[in-house]
Protein backbone atom coordinates (compact mmCIF):
# COMPACT_ATOMS: atom_id res chain seq x y z
CA UNK A 1 0.00 0.00 0.00
CA UNK A 2 1.51 3.74 -0.62
CA UNK A 3 0.78 6.31 1.30
CA UNK A 4 -0.84 9.04 -0.77
CA UNK A 5 -3.29 8.70 -3.77
CA UNK A 6 -3.17 11.63 -5.53
CA UNK A 7 -6.46 11.77 -8.37
CA UNK A 8 -6.56 13.96 -11.37
CA UNK A 9 -9.48 15.02 -13.32
CA UNK A 10 -8.31 16.44 -17.11
CA UNK A 11 -10.25 17.43 -19.99
CA UNK A 12 -8.06 18.68 -23.13
CA UNK A 13 -5.57 20.83 -20.99
CA UNK A 14 -2.24 19.42 -22.00
CA UNK A 15 0.19 22.43 -20.89
CA UNK A 16 -1.93 22.66 -17.29
CA UNK A 17 -1.86 19.37 -16.74
CA UNK A 18 2.13 19.01 -17.85
CA UNK A 19 2.51 21.90 -14.81
CA UNK A 20 -0.10 19.71 -12.50
CA UNK A 21 2.19 16.46 -13.01
CA UNK A 22 5.56 18.34 -13.05
CA UNK A 23 4.35 19.45 -9.56
CA UNK A 24 4.06 15.86 -8.29
CA UNK A 25 7.23 14.47 -9.74
CA UNK A 26 9.08 17.26 -7.96
CA UNK A 27 7.91 15.84 -5.03
CA UNK A 28 10.71 14.39 -2.38
CA UNK A 29 8.65 12.35 -0.65
CA UNK A 30 7.60 9.83 -3.80
CA UNK A 31 5.80 7.42 -1.83
CA UNK A 32 2.32 8.16 -3.93
CA UNK A 33 0.39 6.53 -6.62
CA UNK A 34 -1.39 8.70 -9.30
CA UNK A 35 -4.34 8.45 -10.78
CA UNK A 36 -5.74 9.79 -13.71
CA UNK A 37 -8.95 10.72 -14.79
CA UNK A 38 -9.65 11.79 -18.49
CA UNK A 39 -12.78 13.55 -19.99
CA UNK A 40 -12.69 12.37 -23.14
CA UNK A 41 -15.86 14.23 -23.96
CA UNK A 42 -16.23 16.99 -22.25
CA UNK A 43 -18.75 15.94 -19.60
CA UNK A 44 -18.13 19.04 -17.17
CA UNK A 45 -17.25 19.28 -13.24
CA UNK A 46 -21.12 18.92 -12.22
CA UNK A 47 -21.10 15.47 -14.60
CA UNK A 48 -18.01 14.56 -13.16
CA UNK A 49 -19.12 14.69 -9.81
CA UNK A 50 -21.75 12.56 -10.29
CA UNK A 51 -19.97 10.12 -11.61
CA UNK A 52 -17.51 9.99 -8.99
CA UNK A 53 -19.97 9.33 -6.65
CA UNK A 54 -20.67 5.55 -8.29
CA UNK A 55 -17.02 4.87 -9.20
CA UNK A 56 -15.83 1.61 -7.72
CA UNK A 57 -13.01 3.17 -5.84
CA UNK A 58 -11.39 0.32 -4.61
CA UNK A 59 -8.46 0.17 -6.77
CA UNK A 60 -7.27 3.35 -5.09
CA UNK A 61 -4.31 1.63 -2.92
CA UNK A 62 -3.06 5.03 -0.94
CA UNK A 63 -3.56 5.03 3.12
CA UNK A 64 -4.89 8.61 2.08
CA UNK A 65 -6.32 9.82 -0.63
CA UNK A 66 -5.80 13.66 -2.76
CA UNK A 67 -7.81 15.09 -5.69
CA UNK A 68 -5.28 17.55 -7.43
CA UNK A 69 -7.63 19.05 -10.45
CA UNK A 70 -5.23 19.63 -14.19
CA UNK A 71 -5.34 22.96 -13.48
CA UNK A 72 -3.82 23.35 -10.03
CA UNK A 73 -0.46 22.48 -8.98
CA UNK A 74 1.62 21.52 -5.84
CA UNK A 75 3.52 24.33 -4.06
CA UNK A 76 6.90 23.29 -3.51
CA UNK A 77 8.82 19.53 -3.29
CA UNK A 78 7.70 18.92 0.26
CA UNK A 79 3.89 18.58 0.06
CA UNK A 80 3.59 15.28 0.34
CA UNK A 81 6.09 14.78 3.26
CA UNK A 82 3.94 17.31 5.18
CA UNK A 83 1.19 15.78 4.53
CA UNK A 84 2.97 12.41 5.76
CA UNK A 85 4.64 14.42 9.24
CA UNK A 86 0.61 15.20 10.20
CA UNK A 87 -0.40 11.21 9.74
CA UNK A 88 1.36 10.15 13.28
CA UNK A 89 -1.94 9.43 14.79
CA UNK A 90 -4.25 8.62 11.18
CA UNK A 91 -5.93 11.00 11.44
CA UNK A 92 -9.12 10.76 9.27
CA UNK A 93 -9.39 14.30 7.70
CA UNK A 94 -6.33 16.80 7.38
CA UNK A 95 -7.72 20.13 5.89
CA UNK A 96 -4.73 22.30 4.29
CA UNK A 97 -5.19 25.57 2.31
CA UNK A 98 -4.85 26.05 -1.47
CA UNK A 99 -4.89 29.65 -3.29
CA UNK A 100 -7.58 29.92 -5.66
CA UNK A 101 -7.12 32.82 -8.11
CA UNK A 102 -9.97 35.48 -7.32
CA UNK A 103 -11.38 33.61 -4.21
CA UNK A 104 -7.97 33.98 -2.56
CA UNK A 105 -6.50 31.86 0.46
CA UNK A 106 -9.32 28.85 1.33
CA UNK A 107 -9.89 27.92 3.54
CA UNK A 108 -9.60 31.38 5.06
CA UNK A 109 -9.07 30.60 8.65
CA UNK A 110 -7.61 27.22 10.02
CA UNK A 111 -9.96 25.98 12.76
CA UNK A 112 -13.44 27.66 11.32
CA UNK A 113 -16.00 25.54 10.76
CA UNK A 114 -15.67 24.29 6.91
CA UNK A 115 -18.44 26.14 4.70
CA UNK A 116 -19.93 25.85 0.79
CA UNK A 117 -17.59 28.57 -0.93
CA UNK A 118 -15.01 28.88 1.50
CA UNK A 119 -13.23 25.25 0.99
CA UNK A 120 -12.20 23.27 -2.19
CA UNK A 121 -11.59 19.80 -3.11
CA UNK A 122 -7.83 20.37 -3.20
CA UNK A 123 -7.83 21.60 0.40
CA UNK A 124 -8.51 17.99 1.73
CA UNK A 125 -7.01 14.74 2.47
CA UNK A 126 -8.80 11.80 3.50
CA UNK A 127 -7.53 8.44 5.09
CA UNK A 128 -8.94 5.96 2.49
CA UNK A 129 -11.64 4.44 4.43
CA UNK A 130 -13.22 7.44 4.89
CA UNK A 131 -12.63 8.86 1.39
CA UNK A 132 -14.27 5.53 0.43
CA UNK A 133 -17.30 6.40 2.30
CA UNK A 134 -17.33 10.32 1.60
CA UNK A 135 -16.51 9.59 -2.24
CA UNK A 136 -20.47 8.67 -2.42
CA UNK A 137 -21.47 11.69 -1.64
CA UNK A 138 -20.54 13.66 -4.50
CA UNK A 139 -22.87 15.63 -5.70
CA UNK A 140 -23.51 16.48 -9.61
CA UNK A 141 -23.28 20.63 -8.94
CA UNK A 142 -20.92 22.94 -9.74
CA UNK A 143 -19.61 23.17 -5.90
CA UNK A 144 -20.56 18.76 -5.58
CA UNK A 145 -17.14 18.71 -3.47
CA UNK A 146 -18.51 20.39 -0.37
CA UNK A 147 -21.08 17.55 -0.35
CA UNK A 148 -18.06 14.92 -0.48
CA UNK A 149 -16.00 17.46 2.26
CA UNK A 150 -18.79 17.14 4.22
CA UNK A 151 -19.67 13.65 3.66
CA UNK A 152 -16.08 12.96 5.28
CA UNK A 153 -16.24 14.89 7.81
CA UNK A 154 -20.12 12.84 9.05
CA UNK A 155 -18.30 9.93 8.98
CA UNK A 156 -15.05 11.04 10.62
CA UNK A 157 -13.81 11.15 14.38
CA UNK A 158 -10.36 12.90 13.94
CA UNK A 159 -9.01 16.13 11.73
CA UNK A 160 -6.21 17.63 11.41
CA UNK A 161 -5.40 20.91 10.20
CA UNK A 162 -2.06 21.59 8.46
CA UNK A 163 -1.19 24.60 8.25
CA UNK A 164 0.69 24.97 5.31
CA UNK A 165 -0.74 26.31 1.37
CA UNK A 166 -0.42 22.61 -0.64
CA UNK A 167 -2.19 23.46 -3.57
CA UNK A 168 -2.23 26.89 -6.04
CA UNK A 169 -4.26 27.41 -9.17
CA UNK A 170 -2.97 27.92 -12.13
CA UNK A 171 -6.01 29.33 -13.46
CA UNK A 172 -9.65 29.03 -12.75
CA UNK A 173 -10.79 26.94 -15.59
CA UNK A 174 -14.67 25.87 -14.15
CA UNK A 175 -13.67 22.94 -16.29
CA UNK A 176 -13.24 24.24 -20.16
CA UNK A 177 -10.33 23.44 -22.59
CA UNK A 178 -7.46 24.91 -23.13
CA UNK A 179 -7.79 27.41 -26.16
Amino acid sequence: MTFLSIITRTYKRPVALAACLASQEEQTCRDFEHDLIVDEVGVGIEETYRLMSVRDWHEITGEYVYFLDDDNVLTGPDVVQSIRDVTKNRPDIIVARAILGNLGLLPPHLGIPLMRGRIDLGCVVMRRDIFLQAARCFQPRYDGDFDYIAGGIAVSNSLVWLNKIIMRAQRRSFGEPEL
